[in-house]
């Protein structure tokens, strides 16, 4: 089972307001979004993060799309 975490660290580009947006339209209900209300730096929104995520294996993406997805299964099967 894969689950998301949304961390938005303060933004002001509406990323919670589109997950949100996002996960009601399309009934989601493996992802969740965690606001910290103000920039705290990437550090700790990445820290903050992986303390509220849930699961044995974890990895953190950034919104850029610079790690691919399609190779999480490949990543997976190494770590295990």
């Amino acid at each position: 089972l894969i689950q998301v975490l949304i961390v938005d660290d303060g933004s002001t580009d509406r990323t919670s307001k589109v997950a949100f947006e996002y996960v009601k339209k399309h009934n989601i209900d493996n992802v969740r979004v965690l606001l910290l209300g103000r920039n705290h730096g990437k550090g700790e929104a990445v820290r903050k993060g992986m303390l509220h995520s849930r699961g044995q294996l974890l990895l953190m993406l950034d919104a850029d799309g610079a790690t691919k997805v399609t190779d999480l299964a490949k990543l997976e099967a190494e770590v295990r």
